[in-house]
């Protein structure tokens, strides 16, 4: 990830890369989820997510191979 911007020490740092959260237990983090099935019945369930900075939204290339790396 990329650092801070020298302007907002505050700020998150801002990904360049695809990721997702994973604990140091060596799993990864299940968010919950919440959603509305073809019925209209609300849903949850968890799942890992993993997060895609716009500027990697359409490489394909690149999405393709997050997690091929464990």
């Amino acid at each position: 990830m990329a650092a801070a911007p020298p302007d907002r020490p505050d700020a998150q740092p801002e990904a360049t890369e695809p990721f997702w959260v994973e604990l140091q237990s060596g799993g990864d983090h299940q968010f919950t989820v919440l959603a509305t099935d073809h019925e209209g019945r609300e849903v949850s369930f968890t799942t890992p997510l993993v997060f895609v900075p716009d500027s990697r939204a359409e490489d394909w290339k690149a999405l393709s191979r997050v997690g091929t790396d464990r």
